[in-house]
């Protein structure tokens, strides 16, 4: 029962998938990555697909241009610190597109494409300040070995990255059982 209380339901563990209905007023970001965290063995995770609705959002917008700059009429106020520029968007919005990587501590990396009542559409890095407004319909895909996710300090750019490494590297697994699965794998797909 991970994700803040949320029941999240597994679909066969072979099929590596997480599901869930958010409901409303639930916090889609602290959510998922509560989710995650709490669910034993995984290692890596990621969005498949997510659909719903939100009261608002705040996004971090990459390279933007200083606070007060009109965004194509999008409802939401723009605010910046030194090197930073964010949009608050307020809603009710949907959530037309959601994708981002998860480390296996639930830490992550979402960006949000969110349109508001008359059609228009912003996008950016998912912050905060985002409950549900009437649902959101969540499917994450899970790994539980082979890979492990991680966040790590990037100097060059500032901010937590995600780092991949195979589970061998970390003490997951031998790498003779890594290369066998790898191998497989590569035959499958011939």
């Amino acid at each position: 029962d991970g994700g803040g209380g949320l029941r999240w339901a597994q679909l066969q563990p072979q099929h590596g998938l997480l599901c869930a209905r958010l409901p409303p007023g639930a916090p889609l970001r602290a959510s998922l990555c509560a989710a995650v965290a709490d669910e034993e063995g995984v290692s890596a995770a990621w969005v498949t697909t997510c659909v719903g609705s939100l009261r608002g959002a705040r996004l971090r917008l990459a390279g933007a241009a200083q606070p007060g700059t009109e965004m194509a009429g999008v409802a939401g106020a723009m605010a910046a610190s030194a090197s930073e520029c964010f949009l608050d968007v307020q809603g009710p919005v949907e959530v037309c597109g959601l994708v981002g990587t998860f480390a296996s501590d639930g830490r992550c990396h979402l960006h949000a494409t969110l349109a508001d009542s008359t059609g228009r559409v912003v996008g950016g890095h998912l912050v905060g300040d985002d409950a549900v407004h009437t649902t959101c319909e969540v499917v994450l895909g899970v790994a539980r070995g082979g890979v492990v996710f991680a966040r790590e300090h990037d100097a060059a750019t500032g901010y937590e990255e995600l780092s991949v490494t195979s589970a061998a590297m970390r003490g997951g697994g031998s790498d003779a059982a890594l290369a066998e699965d790898e191998g497989e794998r590569g035959r499958q797909h011939r």
